[in-house]
């Protein structure tokens, strides 16, 4: 349930410290990039709209290259998010199979 929550805070539960510490860095390193390059694609829309200049094409490969990036950053902290949560579920299922043998 803490993985839903936030990447890294099941691993920190289950006493995990390492996988815990890795996947929050992970998650907020890339969770502030993908809100700087979300910044970058705003101003470069808003700059487009309200200069006077005409649209060139250094405007729209700016733009196209932040929202590339803003797409990759998107993708990757929907990863680590998933990954986070099934390395959680799967630790947890292990420890419960190595506590009750029988079960399963």
């Amino acid at each position: 349930m803490l993985a839903a929550i936030w990447p890294g805070a099941a691993q920190f539960a289950q006493r995990r410290w390492l996988a815990g510490a890795i996947y929050s860095v992970a998650f907020l390193g890339s969770l502030v990039t993908f809100l700087v390059y979300g910044a970058k694609v705003l101003y470069s829309y808003y700059e487009v709209v309200f200069s006077n200049v005409e649209i060139g094409p250094r405007h729209l490969s700016d733009a196209h290259g932040h929202l590339l990036k803003l797409m990759a950053c998107f993708a990757a902290s929907i990863l680590v998010y998933l990954v986070s949560g099934i390395d959680a579920w799967v630790c947890h299922s292990r420890r419960r199979r190595t506590q009750n043998p029988g079960t399963m």
